[in-house]
């Protein structure tokens, strides 16, 4: 879903298939793709702490509790941007 919101506008362009599409016109449309990637990395979170994963962990921990939310940030940032462009701003 991550990957979906980056792809977004990519996405409406071409005319591909995009599972935000059906809700990127509501004004909550932000609040609710963080909430939705927030329950769904919690849920990943949790199962993968179950797991007797020795090698690498810390690595995979730093992506599960920091880069993804890096890599939303800078997705959400640059749409934004390309908002506020639009917007005249």
């Amino acid at each position: 879903l991550l990957d979906a919101f980056e792809d977004l506008d990519k996405d409406l362009k071409k005319k591909d298939y995009n599972p935000w599409k059906p809700i990127m016109d509501r004004k909550d449309f932000d609040a609710t793709v963080e909430n939705t990637l927030t329950m769904m990395m919690a849920d990943c979170a949790k199962e993968f702490e179950k797991l007797p994963i020795v090698q690498d962990v810390e690595i995979l921990r730093n992506i599960l509790y920091s880069g993804v939310w890096t890599k939303y940030a800078l997705a959400r940032k640059k749409r934004d941007e390309k908002k506020g462009e639009s917007d005249g701003r």
